[in-house]
């Protein structure tokens, strides 16, 4: 609830924050490799689009996170044109792209994880919603390998009453 806000408790950014941020910028920065940001975004867009949309499968969803998994080893290789420390908005691209595909990461796995249908996304290998089983928000974490580890919250239900979805 908004009432809860005041309330949040946010970590302290460390040091080892910064020099992480800083880390990243300098890889993007330095790195000479042979791919392009908007080459890969416009891969990992058609992927996402073709594999994870509101529509889609078990199939498609392993399809997707191939495809992430494979585009984030590609990243390693980019090479943007602009090295300028100010108002770089290729770095800035760069940046954005790879955080990208973590979320793209992120969604694909609790996606796969779900075997049911829920709110907008619909898996047609499994068509019906489950509320024994995921009724529950989806937490995902990133280790440094690029790992994902999936965990669980609660729902907390409100005044609407929940009911099958039928057209």
């Amino acid at each position: 609830m908004v009432s809860e806000i005041d309330n949040i408790e946010l970590r302290v950014a460390t040091k080892e924050d910064a020099k992480n941020a800083q880390a990243e910028i300098d890889f993007i920065l330095n790195n000479n490799g042979d791919e392009t940001v908007t080459g890969l975004r416009d891969e990992l867009q058609q992927c996402m689009t073709d594999n994870a949309g509101a529509f889609r499968t078990g199939e498609s969803l392993e399809i997707a996170i191939a495809k992430v998994k494979e585009l984030h080893k590609r990243f390693k290789n980019i090479r943007i044109k602009d090295k300028s420390k100010l108002f770089n908005t290729e770095l800035q691209e760069a940046i954005e792209f790879g955080h990208m595909l973590d979320y793209s990461a992120f969604i694909v796995e609790s996606a796969i994880a779900r075997k049911e249908s829920r709110g907008a996304h619909y898996r047609e290998d499994f068509e019906s919603r489950d509320d024994e089983n995921f009724l529950k928000h989806t937490m995902a974490y990133m280790d440094d390998k690029g790992d994902i580890r999936l965990d669980y919250m609660a729902v907390k239900l409100g005044k609407h009453e929940l009911k099958p979805r039928t057209y």
